[in-house]
């Protein structure tokens, strides 16, 4: 079902993750045109769908606001459903396997194993495949059989022991971490499809989240490796760059962002700012003095920005040549006109023909498809097309294998 011209269209991936970590880089592969098939059960489907049971015994939508997580990460996939408590559905998912690329899943240490679906018989089915496994602190080591969500993972990266106001506590970051994780597994699963195009092996990816989590805070991890220094919440400051902030602005709640890392970006704030004096204060006179007297610049600049609205100052700073950008919640940010023009949203129905935004995957590539952008699979919904056009059953099996409560 997959478009042909799609750079991915040559893919088949068989996706048995919930939540970010996992979803994020199969549903980018499905936009850019891979045949993403996502394997449920009426017993556990994914999770962020919220269903419930109707009065006639029908899993339908509860309206839950999470529901939109489930489409933000599986638009585009086929979906199907298979009870792996039986073994003829083992046995669908083998012959799966068997005409796929790709098998993605997220389960703790051993699930897949249970259900006879371990690496080794997957290899064994199609010596080929590229295999990744999400968890929480990858396959190795004491803590291999730890449950772990993206908040687990973003306190033991250390993320969150340099996130918070100055000198306090640690903070666990606004919003799920571990789809940070799903960018990493996207760039893992490109790389091993790319060895396999130039050898022909197969390949298993064991990514674990704290890993990936890790690979966000190099200067800090550079710091102590080099000089035992340990980092601590820093605000919105920078270790280096001075003035570095988000700063209010004219109006509830409205602010800017300003980070001055040159000589000539502080004389240009300076002088937007009526205090050319500041500019050649010995105080302020190189990035480090200025880095050291940094709550001073910063009153200076709040005194400014706070009698200006937000996009009026930006236009002003930036067209000063001082960098700057308006911190936007969520309203902001689907409303933006420089992103409507950059094409950072695509526009889905979803499965109760309602539209609904998404993300386009990161990056225009020139004189390539962007992608295809379609809807996310009511649950089940494409078993006809994946047993019948796909594995090439009879309807008569199909029909017989969903009285029996395998397709289901």
């Amino acid at each position: 079902m997959g478009t042909t011209t799609m750079p991915l269209s040559h893919i088949r991936v068989l996706d048995f993750t919930r939540a970010l970590a996992g979803s994020l880089p199969t549903v980018w592969m499905a936009a850019l045109g891979a045949e993403v098939i996502k394997v449920e059960s009426h017993f556990q489907p994914d999770a962020t769908r919220r269903l419930r049971t109707d009065d006639q015994g029908n899993l339908v939508p509860t309206g839950d606001p999470r529901r939109a997580h489930f489409i933000a990460m599986n638009h585009s996939k086929l979906g199907v459903t298979v009870n792996l408590r039986k073994p003829d559905g083992v046995q669908l998912i083998r012959d799966l396997v068997a005409v796929s690329d790709v098998v993605v899943e997220s389960f703790s240490r051993g699930v897949m194993e249970r259900f006879g679906l371990g690496l080794p018989e997957l290899r064994r089915i199609r010596p080929d495949i590229v295999v990744l496994g999400v968890s929480g602190f990858g396959r190795t080591g004491p803590m291999r059989d730890d449950i772990a969500y993206g908040a687990m993972a973003s306190g033991f990266s250390g993320m969150d022991s340099i996130t918070g106001y100055e000198n306090g506590v640690p903070q666990a970051i606004g919003g799920a971490m571990d789809s940070t994780t799903g960018l990493g597994a996207y760039c893992a699963l490109m790389i091993a499809l790319y060895y396999r195009g130039h050898t022909g092996q197969g390949q298993f990816v064991d990514l674990a989240m704290t890993e990936v989590q890790m690979s966000m805070i190099p200067e800090a991890l550079m710091d102590f490796s080099l000089n035992g220094r340990e980092r601590g919440p820093r605000g919105n400051g920078d270790g280096g760059m001075a003035p570095h902030g988000c700063y209010p602005c004219r109006g509830n709640d409205s602010w800017l962002v300003i980070a001055v890392g040159t000589d000539e970006e502080w004389t240009a704030l300076c002088k937007v700012m009526g205090l050319s004096s500041l500019a050649g204060d010995p105080r302020f006179s190189d990035p480090y003095r200025r880095w050291l007297a940094r709550d001073v610049l910063d009153r200076h600049i709040r005194n400014w920005t706070r009698t200006r609205e937000r996009d009026e100052a930006v236009t002003i700073l930036q067209k000063a040549g001082v960098p700057a950008a308006p911190s936007y919640n969520v309203k902001d940010i689907v409303s933006d006109p420089h992103l409507k023009e950059h094409q950072a949203f695509a526009t889905i129905a979803s499965s109760d023909q309602v539209s609904v935004s998404v993300l386009r995957v990161p990056g225009l590539v020139d004189g390539a498809p962007q992608g295809q952008y379609l809807s996310a699979p009511d649950l089940g919904e494409h078993n006809p097309f994946v047993f019948g056009d796909i594995l090439g059953l009879p309807p008569s099996d199909v029909e017989r294998l969903t009285r029996d409560k395998v397709i289901y």
